[in-house]
């Protein structure tokens, strides 16, 4: 896929959230799954095979959405998704400005 993963050689690593080694590790695995691609969405960051930005569903955890209604409305994420969607967006690599409650 053109533009797929353009930003792989840039660290994502957060940081402004401590994670350990173990989940930094983590981290990096499911961003590189990330696509940035200006055909779709506008280049901003989206999961693979999809349309879903990842500023969506950080803002949805963020705002208290509970992990269920979330997976049930996008049933292709991951509990792991629900998780990093919200680090990747503090750790500035969002499209967008970002502000967590």
């Amino acid at each position: 896929m053109l533009g797929r993963h353009s930003h792989q050689n840039r660290d994502k690593s957060p940081s402004n959230v401590e994670l350990s080694p173990q989940e930094n590790a983590q981290f990096q695995r499911w961003a590189e799954g990330l696509v940035q691609d200006p055909a779709i969405m506008g280049g901003e960051t989206v999961f693979p095979d999809s349309r879903l930005t990842v500023l969506r569903i950080a803002s949805l955890v963020e705002r208290g959405e509970h992990p269920a209604a979330i997976l049930e409305d996008y049933p292709y994420l991951k509990p792991i998704d629900l998780k990093f969607a919200p680090i990747y967006c503090q750790s500035q690599t969002c499209d967008r400005a970002y502000q967590p409650l």
